[in-house]
């Protein structure tokens, strides 16, 4: 800016506007005139692309709470919306940028950031921001995919967690190297049951046809089939938070709206590293809260080891979970 008001005052006129005639245009004196205006207009072009608000989010993000707009918007303000990259003087090329210090230099390693305003031309529904460098939105399925997942990559996505149950996108995930997970976690799967609730359906079906010793057999049996599909859910749901922290992804359903908000107010629940605050899915809260709590149950030490947790993130949890059932 300091270099945008000198270049405004300085004076590139022999004769300056009169209060009484504001419409006059002198004559230009100095053979660098045109290359000053032109200097100018590239800052202007340059403070435009880099620090105006990305207004149209606002239109396009109506699900989102307050909150989350202003998140989002805070996160693309200083990003060009469309960068000059012909320009060595306003956009520098090189890879890694010097900054001296005291009697030192330190380099910083680049960094990449998810082009959204490039995905959010595409017209993906429901299309949002979470995590630091992650979107949420509309699954692939129903789009061209091999139109749509170069620009995704070139985009900055490396990962794509896909809840549509097709599982339609991982050759062409793999075909470009795009990390992908199919995970589909609904309201029935066996990590919201415990194991009472699980036998004592079992008993119910089968009680009056089979003698009491035969019954206690079969529970037995099942005892083992619910510790071992529980143990690979919940794998999974760690793997799932886990793919979350590394960043760089994409998840969505089919519309990118109910089952992709219930994964990620647990992402917001379970995941420590996370940025982003339960509240900001309270929608699917309601739907969540008892499931949210029965998987917590379920749980191991190791299991919270794996995913980040610590005795303080834990006391956040259980304060949250507590804070939901009061809604």
């Amino acid at each position: 800016m300091k270099i945008l008001n000198s270049l405004m005052s300085k004076n590139l006129y022999a004769v300056r506007f009169s209060g009484r005639d504001r419409n006059h245009f002198p004559e230009r004196i100095y053979e660098s005139d045109q290359y000053d205006q032109d200097i100018r207009n590239k800052i202007r072009e340059w403070h435009y692309d880099y620090f105006m608000p990305h207004q149209d989010i606002y239109e396009t993000e109506q699900r989102k709470s307050e909150f989350g707009i202003k998140q989002m918007i805070e996160g693309l303000i200083g990003k060009p919306v469309e960068p000059d990259k012909s320009s060595k003087i306003f956009t520098p090329e090189s890879k890694n940028i010097i900054t001296n210090t005291i009697e030192q230099t330190v380099e910083k390693p680049e960094t990449i950031e998810i082009d959204f305003y490039s995905l959010n031309r595409l017209g993906l529904y429901n299309l949002g921001m979470c995590g630091e460098n992650s979107c949420n939105g509309a699954m692939l399925n129903s789009y061209n995919m091999d139109e749509y997942l170069p620009i995704f990559k070139q985009c900055g996505i490396q990962r794509i967690i896909d809840l549509t149950r097709n599982g339609d996108l991982e050759e062409e995930c793999k075909s470009l190297n795009i990390e992908y997970m199919s995970f589909d976690l609904n309201s029935r799967s066996i990590i919201f049951t415990t194991k009472e609730n699980y036998l004592d359906k079992i008993k119910r079906d089968i009680i009056r046809e089979y003698s009491k010793k035969e019954v206690n057999e079969f529970l037995k049996g099942y005892s083992e089939i619910w510790d071992k599909n529980v143990r690979l859910g919940i794998n999974e749901f760690i793997k799932f938070i886990n793919t979350m922290q590394k960043d760089y992804v994409y998840i969505g359903c089919s519309n990118g709206k109910d089952r992709t908000n219930r994964m990620l107010f647990f992402n917001a629940m379970f995941n420590p590293k996370t940025p982003e605050e339960p509240e900001q899915y309270k929608g699917s809260a309601n739907g969540c809260i008892k499931d949210t709590e029965t998987l917590y149950n379920n749980l191991t030490k190791e299991d919270k080891l794996k995913m980040g947790w610590t005795e303080e993130f834990e006391k956040l949890f259980l304060k949250r979970v507590k804070k939901f059932k009061r809604i």
